[in-house]
């Protein structure tokens, strides 16, 4: 496996601040400024991690640092610890807010029982009209809920028989960028272009970066770029990621 510690793109997990120092920074500044400087922190504790990190990481704790990716720390947290919520969250983002997409899955799982975990087996074996109720809300995980659980559902399943119930084996079962992109395809709403902003997130914040990762998840695996999900990490390039998208939107209109 071609591992880089280039970590320049490693998210942070806004801690929550009621009192203290954090307290009175929420109280002068804004929610949003304190999420920012929480997120920066945790992007330099995650760097001085990497350098110590051990190349031959083999679980989706050993590589994830923190995240930035829904702007909620619980969330964020969830998306760090669980490979199939990061997963879940990816197939959420289309046709809704990004952040609120990634957000999603920390939703779902505190209405299943476990704030902790989005555990497939659990949702492969749902009811459906269960289900349903479930991601409706409000609030509703996706503009299309009862559509988008039950892809979620479809996912789950194929996790749970074909990958020993652990999402993180879609990529580190993989050997090259491109073996990670056929076992991305094959998921229920994973298209190409989806397929390639997953692989260029797992490379870029993850820390996940086998052999070809870039020409994988070219363009979105491009150094210094605001294209996607994989370039956010606080909400001010999450803004430029937003510019971006409507920038091509109304290109494509042209």
């Amino acid at each position: 496996m071609e591992v880089s510690h280039d970590v320049a793109y490693r998210g942070g997990v806004p801690v929550r601040q009621t009192s203290g120092a954090g307290g009175m920074m929420s109280a002068r500044f804004g929610i949003e400024a304190v999420t920012d400087v929480w997120c920066q922190a945790g992007r330099y504790m995650a760097t001085f991690a990497s350098w110590n990190q051990d190349p031959q990481v083999s679980s989706y704790a050993e590589m994830v640092g923190t995240l930035c990716l829904a702007q909620v720390p619980e969330a964020d947290r969830l998306l760090a610890t669980d490979p199939f919520a990061l997963l879940t969250g990816m197939l959420l983002d289309q046709q809704f807010p990004m952040e609120r997409a990634f957000a999603g899955p920390h939703i779902l799982a505190e209405r299943l029982g476990d704030p902790m975990r989005l555990d497939p087996a659990v949702i492969m074996g749902m009811d459906e009209e269960v289900l349903k109720s479930a991601a409706a809300g409000p609030p509703a995980i996706h503009r299309y809920p009862s559509s988008m659980v039950a892809r979620i559902q479809q996912v789950a399943t194929v996790v749970c028989n074909e990958y020993d119930g652990d999402a993180a084996n879609l990529w580190l079962s993989a050997k090259s960028g491109l073996s990670v992109r056929k076992n991305l395809k094959q998921l229920p709403g994973f298209g190409d272009q989806k397929a390639t902003i997953f692989i260029a997130l797992l490379g870029k914040q993850i820390g996940y970066r086998p052999t070809g990762w870039r020409a994988a998840s070219a363009p979105y695996g491009g150094v210094k770029t605001y294209m996607s999900v994989a370039d956010v990490v606080d909400a001010q390039s999450l803004a430029k990621v937003r510019a971006y998208k409507k920038q091509k939107k109304v290109a494509s209109r042209a």
